[in-house]
């Protein structure tokens, strides 16, 4: 029996690496598929089964009644390097309750200490402490995308459970000083329980014991403009990936009052300029931020049991080629789901930055249109596939549709057609009539921004005269446009491709005076530095 359930092993081993690899294209890599699915399955029942019925007593050890547990407060984030390091060393003692403070600049840091407090043999808890200064960037896309980099650092940590975070912000909400001691901060703090940042309110963070009075009205007034920028600038948000995850737990929020003004104008200050008209002043001197009075050492609750060793358990060799098998099955899920995930988001960002490129930017353009052309081939290829590879996590149907879409977008791309006002020929001719040469600015403008691309300029009539007319003229305006453009450009002949169309294409009816004055006009698009181009496709 454990020899045929060694073969299991390997045929599953084999099977899940063969799928994770993608190598599953063809019709028969489908039925060998279906087949292992249905070996594991197997297995797994059997598995089930053959598992012992021994009842195992729960037991826990004796704890010592007087246990003292260190706290290790480790600060991270994105100020950590402005300001807690340059004016602290690495590892800190609170002057206060004593309480040891490490800053942790980089990941490697936190790696570090983490590794380096674990291996020593003592009771310790490890608690992030996490601040954030609200003018500490000069944009809030800058703070969001320095939180977004902490998010990354923090969620490739790996430990046993989640460390408790404290998020603590600082900034001037109040006039309220200590007389003995102005530079000392004045905090509030709540527990978040189950509330995530976004759902905490401003009365969450001030003291509900505390008595009414200015300097409480003024610390709501303060909180609640700031909870509104922060909420506005999707800053919530971002904190709340950033301090909530698999390495991280948020149980704390904090605010430091302190100081006699802001250290200096960042988001904040802008956001509270453009909308209330003001500025706040900057203080005289420089006070670095203080740290809370957190305790240096905890005594954990005594807890007293009676030892009870496990009755000896006989696991069959089964299980353990079920479970190894499960983890490889379940790599090779979570390889095809991000390899999906890289493919949408891949697509997404191509098309992201097709949107976002300026129009006058044709180059650039077209070197997205490329990569995009290449992207929607690699789609084609896969959407022929069977609908359950790649474990059914294959979107490549939907996002075909997407690039397609976004490619017709292009088919006809008309930078400058002078349909939309006058017309700049008169009935019958193909000279410009004075007065409208101005409308052909704009394509001048993209010709000497665009020095390497060359450009096809259609010229278009009414149906007043026959074909062969109508065609001539409209060569001969599309000619016309041509050597008005090299007059007023640097542009090379050769940049030019032209041709006339006549009266094949109207974009109006030829019945009324309107219609075949926008009907007699020019078109100019842009062609590919390469012999592949959507507009050459379609002329």
């Amino acid at each position: 029996m454990l020899k045929l359930n060694f073969y299991a092993f390997l045929i599953l081993m084999t099977a899940s690496l063969l799928l994770a690899m993608g190598i599953y294209s063809h019709l028969a890599w489908n039925a060998l598929f279906s087949g292992f699915a249905l070996l594991f399955l197997i297995l797994c029942v059997r598995a089930f089964m053959q598992r012992s019925q021994s009842p195992c007593e729960p037991h826990c050890d004796q704890q010592d009644p007087h246990i003292v547990e260190k706290q290790i407060y480790l600060v991270t984030g994105p100020y950590v390097s402005q300001w807690f390091s340059t004016q602290r060393k690495e590892m800190l003692q609170h002057p206060v309750t004593g309480a040891l403070w490490i800053g942790a600049v980089t990941q490697g840091d936190i790696v570090r200490q983490l590794s380096q407090l674990n291996a020593a043999q003592e009771h310790l808890k490890v608690t992030l402490f996490f601040p954030f200064f609200p003018d500490g960037h000069d944009t809030a896309a800058l703070a969001i995308e320095s939180l977004r980099a902490w998010q990354k650092v923090l969620q490739s940590i790996v430990v046993a459970k989640p460390l408790p975070c404290i998020f603590a912000l600082y900034f001037r909400c109040s006039e309220e000083r200590f007389v003995h001691d102005p530079d000392r901060a004045i905090w509030q703090e709540t527990l978040t329980g189950e509330q995530t940042l976004s759902m905490m309110s401003v009365e969450n963070l001030i003291c509900q014991n505390e008595d009414e009075s200015a300097f409480l009205t003024q610390r709501k007034a303060m909180l609640l403009m700031l909870w509104q920028w922060m909420n506005e600038e999707q800053i919530l948000l971002s904190l709340n990936a950033t301090l909530t995850h698999a390495s991280s737990c948020l149980t704390r929020v904090m605010v430091a009052d302190y100081g006699t003004g802001f250290n200096r104008h960042g988001a904040w200050s802008r956001w509270l300029e453009d909308n209330f008209a003001i500025l706040p002043a900057l203080t005289n001197s420089k006070i670095y931020p203080p740290l809370p009075e957190f305790p240096a050492t905890v005594i954990l609750p005594t807890v007293r049991s009676i030892p009870a060793p496990p009755p000896p358990v006989r696991h069959s060799p089964t299980v353990g080629l079920v479970f190894t098998a499960t983890l490889l099955i379940a790599a090779s899920m979570l390889y095809a789901r991000y390899h999906e995930q890289q493919r949408a988001d891949d697509l997404t960002g191509t098309i992201t930055s097709l949107r976002d490129v300026p129009a006058e930017n044709i180059t650039q353009t077209f070197t997205l249109i490329d990569k995009l052309g290449v992207q929607r081939s690699s789609l084609e290829t896969c959407s022929a596939h069977l609908f359950f590879q790649n474990w059914g996590f294959s979107q490549c149907g939907g996002l075909l549709d997407v690039a397609d879409k976004q490619l017709d977008e292009y088919s006809h791309w008309t930078v400058f057609s002078s349909a939309s006002s006058a017309s700049l020929f008169a009935p019958g001719s193909a000279v410009i009539m004075p007065g409208r040469e101005d409308r052909l600015q704009p394509i001048v403008t993209l010709i000497e921004k665009n020095p390497t691309i060359s450009f096809l300029i259609v010229g278009h009539t009414d149906n007043s005269g026959d074909e062969k007319n109508n065609l001539l003229l409209s060569e001969q305006r599309a000619r016309e446009v041509r050597d008005w453009l090299l007059h007023h450009t640097h542009a090379a002949e050769q940049r030019f491709v032209l041709k006339g169309e006549g009266d094949s294409y109207p974009l109006a009816s030829n019945l009324t005076q309107a219609g075949r004055e926008m009907n007699r006009r020019i078109e100019v698009y842009p062609l590919h530095p390469t012999p592949i181009n959507v507009n050459e496709h379609n002329f």
